[in-house]
């Protein structure tokens, strides 16, 4: 049994369906990819019960039957990765289970890979799946969305049950921490896509999958049981198990850029945090006390460090809307305000939102990918620090 493939075509289906294999193993089987040859199509599947992966090649079918074999990937990836052929040639030997993969166009040049009998692996079929819903929507945007909403999601685990989502809700990408470090991803591209969640665990696989299908357009796939990301053409198929539990619901009335607030370059402002917490004896509970004075043009933020130390920084800016008060004060959370700003990966002028009569600190800023307008919000609570 023989076929024929092309060798980067392979090695982009390997490196993209082993994605859905568990990564501790307890049966050596559940390590391997199964695929199964008909007519001249070769189909690779990968799942662990939870995530589903699936690819679909064209091949050269040259022994014109079908078959179906298993392979480990990790040992596929590291051979194709060496050798220096366009097309690769494959045998299956299914009276002694083994792959035969030509490393040369010489018969006596081959590697031969253990395989495992297709009865004992896990199969599924995305296609007969019910309830199926796609949505299309451009890669570069899906991708920067749950780049920049996955960036706020809880670092702990006793925050994980309830904030270990990221949400896409009728044109709303989001996610939070807590109660004191929410993001938001604005976009008209995923306004018919209703309570769809992404859990925290299976984000940097999806996004890395949705990533490797190629073409500028993918379609977000729903069905009764499964969440994923699909090639518009179905030949590339990524999904996991949806989750039954809800997370907490944030008003999305902190997206609107409304109220007082200045504009500031956030690239040097970051660098005048990284100078004033030098002085702290602690970056986990370093306080920056935020002083907006002045207005239009000549506004400036006066920035010290919570501590017995004395650390001021004075930082230009432009106040465009103030509440009438010659000044406003705050302290916010060094490693949160930073994580924040550090988020918007923009060069433009970014909005700070600082008023008197809230809890909260907004910095917004906007922008367009691929013709898809966005406006990035990101909101933090004022802290309240104790002098080292």
């Amino acid at each position: 049994m023989e076929l024929r493939i092309k060798t980067s075509d392979l090695k982009s289906a390997v490196s993209a369906a082993k994605k859905a294999l568990s990564k501790i193993v307890i049966q050596e089987e559940r390590a391997h990819l199964l695929c199964t040859v008909k007519d001249d199509v070769l189909l690779i599947q990968a799942t662990n019960n939870d995530l589903k992966a699936a690819c679909r090649l064209s091949i050269d079918n040259v022994s014109k039957e079908g078959f179906a074999f298993t392979v480990d990937p990790r040992i596929l990836e590291k051979l194709l990765s060496k050798i220096d052929l366009d097309t690769v040639r494959m045998e299956f030997n299914q009276a002694e289970y083994t792959l035969k993969v030509y490393t040369t166009e010489s018969n006596k040049s081959f590697s031969s890979l253990q395989s495992f009998p297709p009865d004992k692996m896990l199969t599924f079929d995305p296609t007969a799946e019910t309830n199926r819903v796609a949505h299309p929507i451009n890669k570069d945007t899906l991708s920067f969305a749950l780049n920049y909403a996955g960036s706020f999601l809880a670092p702990l685990k006793e925050d994980q049950k309830q904030f270990d989502f990221v949400v896409i809700d009728k044109g709303f990408v989001y996610a939070a921490n807590g109660t004191n470090k929410m993001g938001f991803f604005v976009c008209k591209a995923f306004e018919k896509l209703s309570n769809f969640k992404i859990r925290k665990a299976i984000l940097p696989t999806l996004r890395s999958f949705a990533e490797s299908i190629p073409g500028d357009e993918i379609n977000i796939i729903e069905t009764g049981r499964n969440i994923g990301v699909e090639s518009v053409d179905g030949t590339m198929h990524f999904s996991c198990l949806k989750s039954n539990s809800d997370p907490v619901s944030i008003s999305k009335d902190y997206t609107r850029s409304e109220g007082p607030y200045v504009e500031v370059d956030k690239n040097k402002l970051l660098k005048i945090l990284d100078r004033l917490i030098v002085s702290s004896t602690s970056v986990s509970s370093g306080g920056i006390e935020l002083v907006v004075s002045g207005q239009g043009e000549s506004a400036c933020i006066d920035m010290s460090l919570v501590s017995t130390a004395k650390v001021t920084e004075n930082f230009p800016c432009s106040r465009v809307k103030d509440d009438g008060a010659d000044s406003v004060s705050h302290v916010v959370d060094y490693k949160i305000f930073k994580s924040i700003l550090s988020s918007f990966e923009t060069d433009k002028k970014t909005r700070l939102h600082i008023s008197g009569d809230s809890k909260f600190y907004k910095v917004y800023n906007s922008g367009e990918i691929n013709g898809n307008k966005y406006v990035l919000a990101g909101i933090g609570s004022y802290a309240k620090v104790i002098r080292q």
